[in-house]
């Protein structure tokens, strides 16, 4: 039905889009956002956005590796 590499650019889109929001949040000056017990500060969202936008990378990297069928 889906092959692996379908899965993983899946998920890459996905990690892609969790960046994104990542650095709309850094954009829109909402920062430090308190939700429930937890505050998302500056440095937070931007090591959240580095580390999904690396995941992110790393998935379409590892899906360029596999077969395309």
């Amino acid at each position: 039905m889906f092959s692996k590499r379908d899965i993983i650019i899946f998920f890459a889109g996905v990690e892609f889009y969790h960046s994104f929001v990542h650095l709309m949040f850094t954009l829109s000056g909402i920062l430090p956002l308190k939700v429930f017990f937890i505050t998302f500060t500056e440095q937070v969202n931007f090591l959240g956005l580095i580390i999904h936008g690396l995941i992110s990378f790393g998935l379409l990297w590892w899906a360029s590796k596999l077969k395309k069928y």
